[in-house]
């Protein structure tokens, strides 16, 4: 993708560096969500960072950043509250299956940001994630002792070497 700067008529060539000061300093507005959807597909990850950070991205911006192969730049979508609100349930699903620590915690301290979703298939999901660090984070955030007993009866199914703690 080739991006240049126009000024009256005459053009320079932006590189990575200047782009990324554009677009984070670049006014968060909704003219600019067509700009946005365009430079998500950007291949520097510090222009798609902060593309994911913009409270004005649209679904199709969403979609593609949620392919990134960068941790950072889902991580950047997750904790965006306008971003999260458009997230649907089986990509939300999708990635806490994919194991990311990082990203799973961010989901469960960002619970109100999925109002839209079954929260109750969401903390189902994550309770019987795999990491016990999620399992934990899990506890600790519903602290309720229902909710704890059943994930720990869970694990307790799932790892008989766990009972002897």
């Amino acid at each position: 993708m080739k991006i240049e700067l126009n000024i009256e008529n005459i053009k320079i060539e932006v590189d990575h560096y200047l782009l990324e000061s554009i677009v984070e300093n670049m006014p968060d507005i909704k003219n600019n969500i067509k700009v946005y959807e365009k430079l998500a597909r950007y291949s520097n990850p510090k222009v798609r960072d902060h593309i994911a950070k913009k409270e004005y991205i649209n679904r199709k911006t969403i979609k593609i950043l949620l392919e990134d192969k960068k941790d950072g730049i889902i991580s950047s979508l997750l904790q965006n509250p306008n971003a999260a609100q458009q997230i649907k349930h089986q990509e939300l699903l999708s990635i806490i299956e994919k194991g990311n620590l990082i990203h799973s915690i961010i989901i469960l301290e960002s619970l109100a940001y999925f109002e839209h979703l079954d929260k109750t298939i969401i903390q189902d999901k994550l309770k019987k994630h795999i990491d016990p660090n999620i399992c934990h984070s899990f506890v600790s955030t519903f602290s309720s002792s229902k909710v704890s007993k059943e994930v720990f009866k869970y694990h307790f199914k799932r790892n008989p070497q766990l009972s002897e703690l």
